[in-house]
């Protein structure tokens, strides 16, 4: 079973939004960001082969992979559907994942975005079976999957799949209480299971970092004797949550590595009840604006 011993802290990086040069990865302020998160005592990076067109896996493979120890950092990819139909094309997907990301395994690989019509597509083309064969073979370490679904559907899973061993989850404090997404409710699931959840985006897309007005005015009344930014009480939130092992962050500037880690390097604390209720109120101000519930996650 996966220890979240392994992670160390609580805090990963997304490598969904890397920053770009020419239409490649910018490797050099990759390079940058990349150690400074390492040098922070932090070692957890998600992945895809889809994301950046398959330019985030490069990204990893040269300015991670090719610069650090093996043992430094825990590295998650995933299986997504339209790149394979079959088992055998699962197979050839994953070993070219692998030699993208210039690695002989992975950490966790999760099920990329579980829901009901994912599901039955995964079933029948046997990922679950499959991904099997790769954690017995190490070539994955752990296995899991990311999820975009309703609670009972979720129920569903755990239990006919017990193999998986986290679940990937949008949360945030806009969609905790969300009819949509149901946040609240899927967390809930999971941590009945006792399946550690793993949080994607905790800024809603940036929606919780660049606030309206009315919003914002609701966030600068909470104390903040940190000095946490919009994103800091964002990521707060979503660790202040028991069953939460990890957070991620997919970040694309310095200024965002740092702003980040000041508010969850090391043990982050929990948001104290006023500064909930503060969340509660930004939530109140966006339902009051009938804002569209996106996060441009495709």
């Amino acid at each position: 079973m996966l220890n979240t011993n392994e992670f160390k802290g609580r805090f990963g990086f997304g490598a969904m939004r890397l920053p770009m040069k020419d239409d490649e990865p910018d490797f050099e302020l990759c390079n940058q960001m990349f150690d400074r998160f390492l040098e922070a005592g932090l070692n957890y990076f998600d992945t895809a082969h889809v994301y950046l067109g398959g330019k985030s896996e490069v990204a990893l493979r040269e300015s991670l992979v090719k610069r650090h120890p093996r043992d430094s950092f825990f590295l998650v990819d995933k299986l997504t559907h339209g790149t394979f139909h079959d088992p055998a094309s699962i197979r050839k997907v994953f070993q070219d994942e692998l030699e993208a990301c210039g690695v002989e395994h992975f950490d966790l690989l999760l099920a990329h975005a579980v829901n009901s019509a994912h599901y039955e597509m995964y079933t029948r083309q046997g990922v679950f079976e499959t991904a099997k064969e790769f954690v017995a073979d190490g070539r994955a370490r752990h296995f899991g999957i990311s999820y975009h679904d309703g609670p009972e559907l979720l129920d569903r899973i755990l239990t006919e799949h017990p193999e998986i061993e986290a679940v990937q989850l949008q949360v945030n404090y806009e969609d905790w209480d969300s009819p949509g997404v149901q946040s609240h409710k899927v967390y809930d699931v999971a941590t009945a299971h006792g399946v550690p959840v793993i949080v994607m985006e905790p800024c809603k897309g940036g929606q919780l970092v660049n606030l309206p007005e009315v919003a914002q005015r609701a966030l600068d009344a909470a104390p903040n004797p940190e000095g946490l930014s919009n994103a800091g009480f964002a990521l707060r939130f979503c660790a202040t949550q028991p069953n939460v092992a990890m957070v991620l962050s997919g970040m694309n500037t310095m200024e965002q590595v740092e702003d980040n880690l000041h508010a969850m390097a090391g043990e982050p604390a929990p948001l104290t009840e006023a500064q909930l209720q503060a969340l509660r109120d930004v939530h109140e101000a966006f339902a009051s604006l009938g804002m569209i519930a996106c996060t441009a996650c495709h």
